[in-house]
Formats: structure tokens, sequence, C-alpha cells
């Protein structure tokens, strides 16, 4: 990136509500990003397709997602964080905001500087705080902004007039901040607060089946693996273990991740929703079909196995697809509901958000947590991050 982004737009992921539903999540948010892109690139006199924001919907396939956000958090000189009700209920957007305030705090500077928060849904009343306050006062003079929020008029043409001042207003504000006082580049934030989750905080387990460097089939190249099978990247230019990249993923869709081999992880599926990544290269390592049987065990409505086929060796396709044949065959033996497979880096991206939501929903349809009163079910969040603790009428 050739000069720091102007702005980083902050959000609340949403997952896909079904397993059918489609699984591009957040068009609305993205729509909303590029034309506020433009109407800063026009403000500033630039380009129109200059790249002069940040969302983590443009991380490149196959990058570290959350290093690239880090990156993006300590170069930005404005922090947009588009608020709704699931903004404050979700631990991955309240993680961004905290990360730029800290910034601005070792800067010397108010923790609300260089911030420009937008109401992105309406709030009820007594949902309302002095962080929504600050969001108003973007539109105070707007009756379609305040009731309403940028979602709504951004998708309804009887808003048109007043989404575009919306628009106009913020992309404004963002490049006089940007052009005034420059914030300089700080040092990338830590923006996981638990590197190795607890099984206790753990809300969903993300389980490795896959050889490590020690037990390789032979013909299989090391660089796919590390000395833990939980490292395994089987896709080439991958900068994340692909187990990592679907923690990543599952916390920015609200979720705290437990990650691990199998034989590390499977006794948390009886009471945790899981993916369970499987390389179908495992059946030719010793003690791979035994590892595969044991899943039998584990075989609950919640937990989602996915046979990963690398791309890196076509002339090993017809193999690898063989062998995946093979352990979906073992898998579906075992019980299991539904056994997905990718063959893509693009495809597994797309697949990841609609296959967490389902394994989430899944846990909470067919599982009560055993120490809940009766009818009661599991909540995903009991303790839902919040700002200053609480949400204050």
């Amino acid at each position: 990136m050739s000069r720091p982004p102007y702005f980083y737009l902050s959000y609340a992921h949403s997952g896909p509500s079904s397993e059918d539903a489609p699984v591009t999540t957040d068009h609305e948010v993205y729509r909303f990003y590029t034309e506020l892109s433009e109407a800063v690139a026009r403000e500033a006199s630039l380009p129109l397709d200059s790249k002069v924001g940040f969302i983590d919907q443009e991380i490149e396939l196959g990058a570290d997602s959350n290093a690239a956000i880090a990156t993006a958090l300590a170069a930005a000189q404005v922090f947009v964080p588009l608020y709704s009700p699931c903004y404050f209920n979700k631990s991955w957007p309240v993680r961004e905001r905290h990360a730029f305030r800290h910034r601005l705090e070792r800067l010397g500077l108010p923790g609300t500087a260089h911030q420009i928060p937008v109401l992105w849904t309406p709030f009820l009343p007594w949902e309302v705080n002095e962080d929504i306050r600050q969001a108003s006062m973007l539109g105070h003079d707007i009756p379609e902004y305040l009731e309403n929020g940028v979602r709504a008029l951004s998708l309804l043409t009887m808003f048109e007039s007043a989404y575009q001042e919306i628009r106009r207003r913020l992309a404004e504000y963002i490049v006089e901040f940007a052009r005034g006082d420059l914030l300089g580049i700080s040092p990338p934030p830590d923006l996981s607060t638990q590197p190795e989750a607890a099984p206790s905080d753990a809300q969903i387990v993300v389980a490795v089946i896959a050889p490590s460097e020690e037990d390789l089939p032979a013909g299989r190249l090391s660089r796919h693996y590390g000395s833990a099978n939980r490292l395994w990247r089987p896709y080439a230019g991958q900068a994340q273990p692909i187990a990592d990249y679907v923690a990543a993923t599952a916390a920015r869709l609200g979720a705290v991740a437990l990650v691990g081999g199998f034989a590390e992880v499977s006794d948390q599926f009886i009471r945790r929703p899981a993916i369970l990544l499987i390389d179908p290269w495992i059946i030719r390592t010793e003690g791979g079909r035994q590892a595969l049987d044991a899943v039998r065990q584990a075989a609950e409505q919640w937990v989602a196995p996915l046979l990963v086929i690398d791309g890196d060796e076509p002339f090993r396709a017809a193999e690898s697809n063989h062998l995946a044949d093979e352990v979906i065959a073992l898998m579906v033996k075992s019980g299991a509901r539904k056994v997905h497979k990718v063959s893509r880096l693009e495809e597994f991206v797309n697949l990841l958000p609609r296959l967490i939501t389902d394994v989430l929903n899944q846990f909470l349809q067919h599982r009560a947590r055993p120490d809940a009163a009766p009818g009661k079910r599991f909540s995903l969040r009991e303790q839902p991050p919040t700002i200053n603790g609480k949400v204050e009428p």
C-alpha cells in the first residue's frame, strides 16, 4: 500500500441464516464501502478507483487475515465503525475498536479522536448510550438517518437524497481528518486475546486430521505440513495453517475457537459444535484408518467433517480424489450427517461462513447444555463483550 488508508471500515459480520442461504455475506456493507471509497477519492481529488480504505472482505485468498487486519488498524487515519446492536454483542468488532483506541492513547490522543461512528441500523430507545449519540451526530439534522440508519438509506430509493448527503458528509470528514495531523504508522496490535482458547471458553472446536512432517505418506510434499498436524497448509501460498484460518473466521462471526489435532480436542465434540478438517492422505499413514474410525465416537449432528483436497499437485489429483472417496465412505459408515469436500482455496473460503453458522445452529437445535435448567438451550454468548461492561439506557 503506497500510503496509509484514509479509513478502516469496522462492522459486525453476519453469517448466512441457513445452509441454503447465499455464501456471500455482508454484501450490503461492501457496497456501502465501495461507494464511500469513491466519495472519499472524489473529495481527495484522487482517481475514483484509488485504494483509500480498508475492509476485510478485500483480503487476498490465502493471506493471514489477522495480520492484514492488524496492519490496517495500525496505519488507517480514520476508524469508521458501523454501529448496530450486533456490533456491541460480537467480540471481533469491539476488539477492532479497542485496538484503534489503544493506538490513539499511545499517541497521547483522546480515545474518540479520528473516529467517525455511523448508525448502520436503528437502536431501540432504551439501547441508546453515548456511543450511539456520537454516531447520531453525523446526521443529526436528517430524520431519515436517525430513524432508519444508513443500511436502509442505501437500499431504498425513497431515501436516496438522504443517503447521498450522509455519504458526502462522511467522505468530507474522513478526508479532513486524514489531511490533518497524520497519525503515522504504529506497530500492528495483537488482536488475538486468546491465542489458545481454553476448552471452557471455546464456543466452537476446530479439529484437524492430517499427517505431520514425521509421518508423511510416500510422495507427499513436506511444505504442506508442520511439526504438528494442526499446522497443515493444504494450499500453495497459504500464510496461515488452515485450522487457524477457520478460527479467525469464527472469531469474526462472534465465536471463540479451540484449535487442535483430532486426538487432542475430540473429547469436546459432545459439548461443543465442531469443524473437522480432514486431509484425505491421512488414510495412507500408519494409524490413519484408525484415526478416521475414531470419528465414529464423535459423529454428533453438530460436527461437520470437511475434506480438503489441495490443488498444488495436479498430477496427483485423481489419486487425491480417490482417497477422498474412501474417506467419505468411512465417514458415512461412521454416521456422519454430511461430509463436505472442497478442492480449491476459493471454494473453501466461500463455504466456511455457511459451515460455521450451520454447526452453531445445529448445536443450539439438538444439544441442551448439561447443567442448564430444563428446556434451556446453551448460549453462545453467556457474557457478551460490551462497551464499558454494559450498554446503559
